[in-house]
């Protein structure tokens, strides 16, 4: 098998053994794809990861405001309770704190 040195365009030199008929012009572009920078698989998985990540805090955003206005929703229809005509739910008698326990009781809050 030849051996072959070459002198690359930055001065240095690479010793390469290789098959029979091979150009030093093959060698050389060979050496030269070798020393290109290869993108590292895992700055593309990091940044597939972020991206993806940041998707999913998308998503749930969504989600935590849907939620939140449901809560705010149901808490409202709640206090109407207080506006209905008589004692339905024995409200009256209560303090504003304990008042507004019972109603958050009621609603499912605690």
């Amino acid at each position: 098998m030849p051996r072959t040195t070459l002198e690359l365009p930055d001065g240095t030199t690479v010793t390469l053994d290789h098959a029979e008929g091979i150009t030093k012009a093959q060698l050389l572009r060979h050496v030269e794809k070798q020393k290109e920078p290869k993108k590292d698989s895992a700055v593309t998985d990091t940044a597939k990861y972020l991206k993806d990540k940041e998707e999913e805090k998308e998503k749930a955003s969504i989600g935590t405001d849907l939620k939140r206005v449901l809560l705010d929703t149901q808490r409202d229809v709640v206090s109407l309770i207080d506006y209905l005509p008589g004692d339905a739910f024995g409200l009256d008698k209560m303090g504003d704190l304990s008042k507004q326990k019972e109603l958050s009781r009621l609603a499912g809050f605690g």
